[in-house]
């Protein structure tokens, strides 16, 4: 009870604060969400977004969105813009408040410990990481990655769960078709029981595409439209660091994508697999074109259930407190400058570094998924089961 009135009165502090930042402002990311949603029901006359329905993303590729967020807030659509906004900006701070709490529980049932137990660091980085959470939401108020990130931790806290591996690939592949970038954090399957695994897989790629399947059949060009969206490197980015100018749609999601589910894939089989969501979204940090704040809320909450593991071995959250350093304290005082792509670079290193590298402790190596009811966990691979 405490842990949960800490978490609700940080998190609501640093909300308001960053609503009241941002509420006088007509023009947000917000704008997109409510667009969208307006356009996909086809009740939108902006000119802008006359080709909504089942067409909204071949004439609107910069709806880099999934569809879900847009079918959450359609419903809600004749409240006032601004009532609207604050609603769902209460609502982002309540899913971050729900990610953290998976991400505590995920990671302390690892541990064999439970959250009425949590250490006074852990509860403390846990207020944090869904204060910041809360007020990234209110300044940016991106739907679609608070629902993706707290799909895909739920999802883990499910397979320690062992409910249904079908359960599991619905959530992964709901996440990855409301933010694609998401399908990295795939791997954590190869925590199941091998017969579960590919049918798994299979539930996760079949449901992405249920919900995309209704706009390419209509409008086959959607994909093309999308892919085709100019993504340009900014400053301040790991690639503006390495040389990287110009336009990179054509070739930077795929190779995201491929990196990350094969980093995150290799790190699930041979180290562990509660640490392959780290590790894969360490590659998305070293290879995004972007560095807008939000951005930092998947490697801080990924960071957080590490540091609840046990993994990092040190018994308090470090890799939470380098994470909101990295993403939140030190690039608003040099916005955009190579000093940012810099930090980033290294902290994504050394994330990886650590993971594929270091000693083991000593002990048994892994623990039989079937082990998971009646002990608790001696290590944190699933993965031989």
């Amino acid at each position: 009870m405490a842990l949960a009135s800490l978490m609700l009165l940080v998190t609501g502090s640093l909300t308001a604060w960053g609503y009241s930042r941002t509420a006088h402002r007509y023009y947000t990311e917000w704008n997109y969400f409510e667009l969208g949603a307006h356009a996909i029901v086809g009740h939108h006359t902006n000119p802008l977004y006359a080709g909504g329905g089942l067409h909204l993303y071949v004439t609107n590729p910069q709806l880099q969105i999934g569809p879900l967020a847009f079918l959450v807030i359609a419903p809600f659509e004749w409240l006032r813009w601004s009532t609207l906004a604050a609603l769902f900006v209460a609502v982002m701070a309540l899913i971050g408040m729900a990610a953290v709490t998976a991400a505590m529980s995920t990671g302390q049932a690892l541990r064999g410990s439970r959250l009425a137990s949590t250490p006074v660091p852990i509860a403390i980085a846990a207020a944090l990481v869904a204060g910041i959470w809360g007020y990234n939401c209110a300044t940016w108020r991106h739907l679609d990655d608070a629902i993706a990130l707290l799909l895909s931790v739920a999802a883990m806290r499910l397979i320690l769960a062992r409910k249904p591996w079908w359960l599991v690939g619905l959530m992964l592949g709901t996440a990855a078709a409301t933010k694609p970038w998401a399908i990295i954090l795939v791997p954590v399957i190869l925590a199941l029981p091998r017969r579960d695994r590919a049918r798994t897989l299979l539930v996760v790629l079949a449901t992405t595409a249920a919900w995309w399947a209704p706009f390419i059949v209509a409008a086959p060009q959607t994909t093309v439209a999308l892919g085709r969206y100019i993504v340009l490197v900014e400053p301040g980015s790991v690639l503006h660091l390495l040389g990287f100018r110009g336009t990179v749609q054509s070739w930077l999601r795929p190779t995201q994508f491929m990196l990350g589910i094969g980093i995150g894939g290799l790190v699930a089989l041979r180290r562990s697999w509660i640490a392959a969501p780290l590790a894969a979204i360490a590659v998305r940090v070293m290879t995004d074109p972007y560095i807008y704040a939000y951005y930092g809320l998947g490697p801080l909450l990924l960071a957080f259930l590490y540091d609840c593991s046990g993994e990092s071995g040190t018994g308090f959250p470090v890799f939470t407190a380098a994470t909101a350093l990295v993403e939140f304290v030190l690039p608003p005082m040099r916005p955009g400058s190579t000093a940012t792509g810099l930090l980033k670079l290294i902290w994504a290193l050394g994330i990886l570094g650590f993971i594929l590298f270091r000693r083991r402790r000593s002990g048994p190596r892994e623990l039989r998924y079937d082990d998971l009811r009646v002990a608790p966990l001696q290590s944190r691979s699933l993965v031989s089961a």
